[in-house]
């Protein structure tokens, strides 16, 4: 690759993402140290909360405690500064300890200046627990067909092109670019459903479907085929037992009860992984596993706690042993703060004591049985809102309620969330429901925008305005299969990914795994017989998703999986373009992928309409079709001239994003 080209590829990886703003960073500090004791949390001495912007602005008692706009800083009568500058030993804020200096003062005044800046879903308060139950909320009136579409009221002369929709879709549900003849076709059918009609398609598609969003699952779920804690059987892999899931579109419940039970090929969630050495107390296999239930199913998330008394929401230490607990084999364990043994012990109890008792003196299995009863349980909300809400972050890259792993923070539109949650319940926890429900509605086809981490303000308010889906990158996974579809290069087995014995510690043998469970279901459906012609697809293009993890795969995005992922970084780093700019392995996947191409003796002209078809899902402008001919001298271009041309199209924002 050109390296002058470096510069070009930073500018054009660089989605705007926004870093931590240091000056709010400061005043969150400022705030809990010298206010939180009286204005955060339960707390709101004078009828003044902090634990929000809109708390804050909102005021006390006595009336408008601040505004924000530089010309309010500027006010003599500005309560929040008058109070802070006080020489009056009965009105100076904070009235115990030092006086704030100067400098923080000035913090303050240059926060409120610049508008009250606040980060998305960040709420102070240290006493907040997310509510288990369902609240039932009326379908507002209105003609949209999609209930989704009622609750946000959208104006419906806005939506995506037809080849933008199919091309978010397909990757969506199935992590693949749709054929350039797919794209074709969905464009010119004029019927009025057929957007429905591709997202049911997609959704049949059995074996793509699981390809992908085994990608998803194995992030949430730490189910990874190599890796740190697999020697001395201290860890073991699920993979099978969820792909099979997948392919089943196993109940929600059901698929929950399973991992939390240890059912047979799911024992590894439970597990967790034994590390080797000395680790903390709060790393012990079964704290991880009340960390990991807690986190994936309710949205909660337990690792403060696993320590000492949360600071950040209402979580004690005992609570979170005593979740624990369930999962030990004795029913009890010793409370360890900050890896220190204590005096005391915790007995088994769930979470959340209003969703029901666990029986602390039964044995290990049947604790767990009731532990995955009342979490799964009909009367549990927060099970299916947490799931609803990982799902609308996946397709919106905006949840709603953030953090996703935050559940206790309010949401931006807590009647849509708590009515999928109870069409999700009703309709059995079925997984596939709940995306035709999101893909099908109209907030889904609408234009793509901005990126999420830059805040969408209005002059007095930093709530989030739902406008669309956001721009997201395609993941690691979705990247390499892409240029799969268009090099026809594909990720190889190796030895031990085809070991269905995993005589290496337990790792690898993913392949062997895959390739059974699809033989086993091909020869059972003769559609899929006739579809792939009695071959396993994994034999001709075998996935990302079940490929070993690779050093352009960990750049890219894919972690290791050693911890709960909910949500990859979208930040494009500079690691990431120095090796789609210089690195041997896309290098090496580009000058396949021309080898592949030049073998079809395609004219000119031809290979570039093909090419751009197949990347972009649309025929090159009469601009870029210059560009390309230049590159590409016939009557044959050179497999390096290629080379060159494929590596400049999959650099495109265009492509690598999805809009």
């Amino acid at each position: 690759m050109k390296p002058f080209l470096l510069g070009i590829l930073l500018l054009l990886l660089a989605l705007p993402c926004a870093q931590a703003v240091e000056p709010f960073d400061r005043v969150v500090d400022l705030i809990e140290r010298r206010c939180g004791e009286c204005h955060t949390g339960n707390a709101a001495k004078g009828g003044f909360s902090m634990n929000s912007r809109q708390s804050l602005l909102h005021g006390s008692d006595n009336g408008k405690v601040l505004q924000s706009g530089k010309d309010q800083v500027k006010n003599k009568n500005h309560l929040l500064l008058d109070l802070l500058n006080s020489q009056d030993d009965d009105e100076w804020m904070p009235p115990k300890g030092k006086r704030l200096t100067a400098e923080e003062i000035t913090l303050f005044k240059q926060w409120i200046n610049d508008g009250l800046t606040w980060k998305a879903g960040f709420v102070f308060n240290n006493a907040r627990k997310a509510a288990t139950a369902y609240l039932p909320v009326k379908l507002p009136p209105g003609t949209q067909q999609n209930p989704i579409d009622r609750f946000l009221n959208l104006p419906t002369n806005q939506a995506c092109s037809d080849a933008l929709f199919i091309r978010r879709a397909t990757l969506d549900l199935t992590g693949l670019l749709p054929d350039p003849e797919q794209v074709e076709n969905f464009v010119k059918q004029t019927a009025s459903d057929k957007r429905a009609q591709l997202i049911d398609q997609l959704l049949a598609d059995k074996i793509a479907y699981a390809d992908h969003w085994l990608t998803f699952w194995n992030d949430l779920l730490r189910n990874s085929y190599y890796g740190t804690g697999f020697i001395d059987n201290g860890r073991q892999q699920i993979t099978a037992w969820l792909y099979q899931s997948l392919l089943d579109n196993k109940r929600y419940d059901q698929f929950t009860t399973d991992l939390i039970t240890g059912a047979p090929g799911a024992e590894g969630y439970i597990k967790g992984i034994v590390w080797r050495g000395v680790v903390n107390a709060s790393q012990r296999p079964v704290i991880q596993a009340a960390q990991n239930v807690s986190q994936v199913f309710l949205g909660t998330n337990l690792k403060c706690a696993s320590c000492h008394d949360s600071f950040i929401d209402g979580w004690k230490l005992d609570e979170a042993y005593a979740f624990a607990s369930i999962f030990s084999p004795t029913g009890k364990l010793q409370v360890v703060h900050c890896n220190r043994v204590t005096k005391r012990s915790a007995q088994a109890a769930m979470l959340f004591p209003e969703l029901g008792r666990i029986n602390a003196n039964a044995p290990l299995a049947e604790r767990r049985q009731q532990a995955a009863a009342l979490l799964t349980s009909d009367k549990n909300g927060l099970f299916a809102r947490t799931l609803v809400n990982r799902m609308w972050k996946n397709f919106f890259a905006y949840g709603l309620v953030e953090p996703v792993d935050f559940m206790a923070n309010p949401s931006w539109n807590e009647d849509l969330l708590n009515w999928l949650a109870e069409d999700f319940k009703q309709h059995h926890y079925d997984l596939k429901h709940l995306m035709r429900r999101i893909c099908t509605s109209h907030a889904y086809s609408l234009p793509a925008i901005g990126n999420p981490n830059l805040k969408e303000t209005s002059a007095d308010d930093y709530s989030y305005v739902f406008r669309g889906p956001y721009i997201r990158r395609m993941t690691a996974e979705q990247l390499l299969d892409a240029v799969g579809k268009i090099t026809g290069t594909w990720n190889q087995a190796s030895a031990r990914d085809k070991d269905p014995e995993k005589k290496f510690r337990g790792q690898g043998g993913q392949y062997a795994e895959l390739l059974k469970i699809q033989r086993r279901l091909i020869a059972e459906d003769e559609k899929l017989q006739a579809v792939h012609q009695g071959k396993s697809p994994i034999e001709l293009t075998m996935r990302a998703s079940a490929a070993k993890e690779n050093d352009f795969m960990r750049i890219l995005g894919r972690p290791a999986r050693e911890q709960v992922v909910t949500q990859r970084d979208g930040l494009a780093t500079t690691l990431q373009a120095l090796e789609l700019t210089n690195g041997k392995t896309f290098d090496d996947l580009l000058r396949q992928g021309a080898k592949t191409w030049l073998a079809k003796k395609l004219k000119t002209q031809d290979l570039i309409t093909r090419i751009h078809l197949q990347a972009l899902g649309r025929k090159p402008t009469q601009k870029e079709r210059l560009i390309a001919t230049q590159m590409l001298p016939s009557p044959t271009p050179s497999e390096q001239a290629l080379s060159d041309y494929l590596w400049v199209l999959l650099a495109l924002p265009e492509f690598e994003l999805i809009y």
